[in-house]
């Protein structure tokens, strides 16, 4: 869970026993190198922010860097999901409006495509349980203040624009109550108009963001961060990845079209990592690739990645 301190303790433990083993490979990271970037020039302009806004990531990344380790932003980056949230929250207003046209039935699809992408269940995934553990519990007060503070400091636009979209939503909500009180309550055809139009608005709101959430924010992400784990274990397996990485997008799919084409015609082939080099391959011992993720992305990426080895 990103920002909690029981995670920040399990990244840097985890990282920390693997070096000093001489056991620990790449260490992939949930970020791109736009937002680590951004992320590293705030923490030089505001030392005390970046030290109280620490979380798992930057934990990981200093004890990779204590050892010399091969550091991999291997998430999707920012503008292109920018760019997809913008396009999904158009198609979805579209489809809405759509419901002889087949709108509602590419937007059910699509729902129901990602969750089950994303929410795979049974052994050897993240369960309840795995949220209750009292340590993560704990930290949760920490975690709610933190997440919001960082993209307040990260994109104080960006985080303003959504929170005066949820205001507005909200405002309509106290709209729609301060009309119900004024109205004839006791009439039961209003009871029902009432009914109708506060489950219509709420529906409206899942219906946006449920999209939002599961395909864009985690199944389209889940293939990118995926992709770059898996390219780091065929590293250290013995397989010369390298050249392919740095030749470009089509070498990477070349590389990949047995394993992840399946999924990539799922949710789309999203060309967006950035090049990187490593020299881990002829390297000494079993190496092992740690890869920090946010709770969401667990188990969808490991269930492309298991996919992908039956």
């Amino acid at each position: 869970m990103h920002y909690n301190p029981a995670s920040v303790a399990l990244a840097e433990d985890t990282c920390r026993k693997l070096a000093e083993s001489s056991s620990l490979g790449s260490v992939v990271i949930e970020s791109c190198n736009i937002r680590w970037e951004a992320a590293q020039e705030m923490k030089k302009k505001m030392p005390i922010v970046g030290k109280l806004l620490g979380n798992e990531m930057r934990a990981a990344c200093d004890v990779s860097e204590e050892y010399g380790r091969p550091i991999v932003l291997g998430d999707q980056l920012i503008n292109v999901t920018v760019a997809r949230l913008k396009e999904s929250f158009s198609e979805t207003a579209s489809d809405i409006i759509s419901p002889f046209g087949g709108g509602w039935t590419r937007f059910r699809n699509d729902v129901v495509k990602a969750f089950r992408e994303t929410n795979p269940a049974g052994d050897g995934y993240i369960g309840a349980r795995g949220l209750l553990d009292p340590k993560l519990i704990a930290g949760l007060p920490i975690s709610f203040l933190k997440y919001p503070a960082s993209y307040l400091t990260r994109s104080p636009g960006g985080t303003l624009l959504f929170g005066t979209f949820l205001y507005l939503l909200n405002s309509l909500e106290q709209a729609n109550a301060a009309t119900a009180v004024m109205a004839d309550g006791s009439s039961p055809a209003y009871m029902l108009y009432s009914f109708v139009a506060s489950f219509g608005f709420a529906a409206l709101e899942t219906a946006f963001f449920a999209r939002l959430l599961l395909v864009v924010l985690l199944a389209e992400r889940n293939v990118t961060l995926a992709e770059s784990i898996l390219e780091q274990c065929e590293i250290y397996s013995g397989v010369d990845a390298v050249d392919g990485l740095n030749n470009g997008p089509n070498d990477v799919d070349k590389f990949f079209s047995g394993l992840m084409a399946p999924v990539k015609k799922m949710f789309g082939n999203s060309e967006t990592t950035q090049n990187y080099s490593l020299s881990g391959a002829d390297e000494d011992g079993e190496k092992v690739v740690v890869a920090i993720l946010g709770m969401a992305h667990c188990n969808g990426i490991k269930k492309i990645l298991m996919e992908g080895q039956s």
